[in-house]
């Protein structure tokens, strides 16, 4: 009995510990399940609250860019860069978008609303004007002003949310505050219109009063004058009259003596024309006399008596030489002298004769007589009244026969302080190039001080200038040449006639020519005198209206 009792007492801790860890668990399980009930309810509040706050800030989004559309609409748009209303508003707003909704229903309801606006003001318009004019014109009516034309129905067409290429919002075309200004500018541009024409009526009235007061008067000047001038005219008439028969008495009384007098002068007049007839005829024997002597006078060097006009008294480095001449003697830069030994004098022309190799125009040499200088110099400053320097610009040889202090200038057509009037005629292709240099020998002439009366020109065939009495020498160039099968043979045969009616218009006037060799050689221009026939037919191309042939660059 006692060990059934102590089983029961031992198996009751056990039972209430069990209890209690059961009532425990189930305790604890509800109250785990009310937990996470309401954590549940909790998370769904924040999901919904999240929700709520993401449309919040959509609709603040799409408020803020349907802000941004109306302002840019109206042309107030704010910021700048990419901050600004129509950067933004091109950038995030979509096309079917609540923005892009909104932007399309203001457009359409401006293109609606605002013509019939435009109509209405257009028509008040009209009635103040027409009721200005009316006041101003003391009760007449003025025609009535059009101003359909002020706002037309397109001019709303402002923004239609038209999309370009990259699915972006097209900028608007314009704005309302845009339509606004340029009413109101054409508002003040008609009114001021309408005051101007107002003043020009007005100066159009008083004009024409003053018109029609002249007019009043002028009237009465000639109904004045139409009462005093058959008078006036009566008495005019009768003294002309008068004047007339005296005039008439006077001429036959001196008609005899007048016809008399007129049949002497016309005697007179023939006995002149016989003596001219005979001063001509006297003339051109006397021509024809001087032709002949100067064909049968032999040909003299035109140069012959040339005397020196200075010397060279230094030579410097670098091809520089000093002259003995400077401004007393009206030196001038570009001036060019011939170079000969001091004993020039003595020994004359023919000690400067020297016999040159020159190749033809295929290359093979033969020999020619030259005459030939020491050097050409050209002055490249005047120093003072008696000295000038020059540059030596050709040399015939620097070694044994070169240009030193004592030797003498010459240049034919220059003398201290004057120089010789000359002419021009023929082709000068001064460096061999196949082109005619005859406009820079004009230029270069006269700016050494060597007048250029005329040069006659190859083109037209007629002289530039005039040949004068005081044209001392013509400078013949040189002549194309014919060859065979040319077909500018006749262009040429022409030319050829023209220059020599030029060179014989030259000799009748008993002006001596020059072969363009000898007068460049005496007066120390520097030039190419051994041109090719090639080249002179190159350079007298364009004077011959032909093709020509084109000749390669020297």
């Amino acid at each position: 009995m006692a060990k059934n009792r102590q089983a029961k007492e031992t198996s009751l801790p056990v039972i209430i510990a069990l209890v209690f860890f059961i009532v425990t668990t189930i305790g604890l399980g509800v109250f785990v399940y009310v937990l996470y009930s309401d954590q549940e309810a909790k998370d769904a509040e924040v999901v919904k609250a999240k929700k709520e706050v993401t449309d919040m800030r959509a609709a603040v989004k799409d408020a803020e860019l349907t802000a941004r559309i109306t302002r840019v609409y109206c042309g107030l748009d704010e910021g700048t860069g990419d901050q600004s209303d129509l950067v933004i508003v091109q950038n995030e707003v979509k096309e079917g978008t609540k923005p892009h909704q909104e932007l399309q229903k203001l457009n359409a309801a401006a293109k609606k609303r605002l013509p019939e606006l435009a109509a209405a003001t257009a028509t008040k318009f009209d009635d103040a004007v027409a009721a200005y004019l009316k006041n101003q014109a003391g009760g007449g009516m003025a025609p009535k002003f059009d101003s359909s034309s002020i706002l037309a129905g397109n001019d709303f067409d402002i923004w239609s949310g038209e999309l370009d290429d990259k699915k972006q919002l097209k900028a608007p075309k314009s704005s309302l505050l845009d339509l606004a200004i340029r009413a109101r500018i054409l508002r003040d541009v008609a009114m001021k219109a309408t005051a101007e024409d107002r003043v020009s009526w007005d100066n159009s009235v008083a004009a024409s009063n003053t018109v029609n007061k002249a007019y009043e008067a002028a009237k009465k000047a000639f109904n004045d004058k139409a009462v005093e001038l058959p008078k006036s005219f009566d008495d005019k008439i009768k003294k002309i009259n008068e004047a007339v028969d005296a005039l008439r008495d006077n001429y036959r009384k001196n008609e005899a003596a007048t016809r008399a007098i007129v049949e002497e002068k016309l005697r007179q007049i023939d006995d002149l024309n016989l003596t001219i007839r005979q001063k001509t005829a006297e003339i051109d024997r006397l021509k024809d006399t001087l032709s002949v002597i100067n064909r049968k006078k032999p040909k003299e060097d035109p140069f012959a008596y040339d005397v020196p006009q200075g010397k060279i008294i230094a030579r410097l480095a670098d091809n520089i030489v000093e002259i003995n001449l400077g401004s007393n003697a009206q030196v001038q830069t570009g001036l060019t002298f011939t170079v000969l030994p001091i004993d020039f004098p003595q020994k004359g022309r023919v000690s400067r004769m020297m016999k040159m190799r020159v190749p033809d125009n295929r290359g093979n040499y033969h020999e020619v007589e030259m005459f030939v200088p020491k050097a050409t110099i050209e002055v490249i400053e005047v120093l003072g009244p008696d000295v000038s320097r020059a540059r030596i610009t050709s040399e015939y040889s620097d070694v044994r026969d070169r240009a030193l202090p004592g030797d003498l200038l010459y240049n034919s057509v220059w003398t201290k302080g004057q120089a010789d009037h000359i002419a021009l005629m023929g082709i000068f292709d001064l460096n061999g190039d196949g082109s005619d240099d005859i406009e820079r020998l004009v230029r270069d002439f006269n700016k050494m001080g060597i007048p250029v009366d005329a040069y006659f020109d190859l083109k037209t065939k007629k002289w530039v200038g005039k040949l004068t009495d005081r044209t001392r020498y013509l400078v013949d160039g040189a002549t194309p040449i014919p060859t065979g099968n040319d077909p500018n043979s006749e262009a040429k045969t022409k030319l050829i006639g023209a220059m020599k009616a030029a060179r014989d218009e030259a000799e009748a006037k008993h002006i001596q020519v020059i072969p363009a060799r000898d007068f460049f050689s005496r007066t120390g221009f520097k030039a190419k005198v051994d041109v090719s026939d090639d080249r002179i037919n190159q350079a007298a191309t364009k004077y011959l209206g032909g093709i020509g042939v084109e000749m390669p660059p020297p």
